[in-house]
C-alpha cells in the first residue's frame, strides 16, 4: 500500500533532519509546535514510526531512555554517552 506524503509527515522529517542531534519524539514535537502549534503529539509519534518503517529516517532504540531518531539513513554507527545518554554518530 502506497502511503501519501502528507504535510504532517513532511514537517516531521524536516524536524528530524534539522535537529541533527538524534532527537527524541518529544524534541521533534517541540520543534514542530514552534511553528505549527495545532499539530498533535499523536500525529508526530505516528509519523515518526511510519517514517522509520519506510526507511526515511532511522529509529535508534537505546535501551536507556526514549528512542531517538536520525535523519541520516546511510549506514553508520551510533554511540551513547553513559553519563548524559546523548547519542552520537
Amino acid at each position: 500500500m502506497v502511503k501519501r506524503n502528507t504535510i504532517q509527515r513532511q514537517l516531521v522529517i524536516a524536524a528530524v533532519r534539522f535537529l541533527a542531534n538524534h532527537p527524541t519524539a518529544e524534541e521533534v514535537y517541540d520543534r514542530i509546535t514552534m511553528e505549527y502549534p495545532d499539530i498533535s503529539k499523536g500525529t508526530v509519534y505516528r509519523n515518526l514510526s511510519l517514517l522509520a518503517e519506510l526507511g526515511e529516517i532511522q529509529k535508534i532504540s537505546t535501551g536507556a531512555g526514549p528512542d531517538r531518531f536520525d535523519g541520516n539513513v546511510n549506514p553508520h554507527c551510533h554511540f551513547q554517552c553513559k553519563v548524559c545518554y546523548n547519542v552520537l554518530d
